[in-house]
């Protein structure tokens, strides 16, 4: 609530809690404790705190790589927040990587004709948009 209000300040103290709950209770690999981080990571993220939001989307990824989860939904969303941190960061090069994974794991779990791949080939293409990268965008 706090995080949707842009309450940063109450939102982060609740958050990062309830991430740690989770970790102490269910571990690491557990689907809670996962949203639980993803949820911390996005907060700092939209707080522009990204040296705090880059381990913790960079340590999902690769949980979600080694236990070859690497097609679920939540696996995209992780993606998609390295792709919009780096390209913030003005790391053109990780944030494309990123978004080129994204698609590509949207097209494979989804398929081309749905919401969600298309969802976030407009947030690629916007992406490519910004950085004055009309014929990539055009691409897409």
């Amino acid at each position: 609530m706090y995080r949707l209000l842009e309450q940063f300040d109450k939102a982060e103290p609740v958050t990062r809690d309830y991430a740690i709950c989770s970790y102490r209770a269910f571990g690491e690999d557990h689907p809670a404790t996962r949203s639980a981080i993803l949820q911390l990571a996005t907060l700092y993220y939209e707080m522009g705190q990204y040296e705090n939001a880059e381990p913790l989307f960079l340590n999902l990824a690769r949980n979600y790589e080694k236990n070859q989860t690497d097609s679920l939904p939540a696996y995209v969303s992780i993606l998609e927040g390295l792709a919009k941190l780096y390209a913030d960061l003005g790391q053109q090069e990780k944030a494309e990587s990123y978004w080129g994974k994204a698609l590509d794991n949207r097209k494979k779990f989804y398929g081309e004709r749905s919401t969600g791949y298309v969802t976030t080939l407009n947030l690629f293409a916007g992406y490519y948009l910004k950085g004055g990268k009309l014929a990539q965008a055009e691409v897409l």
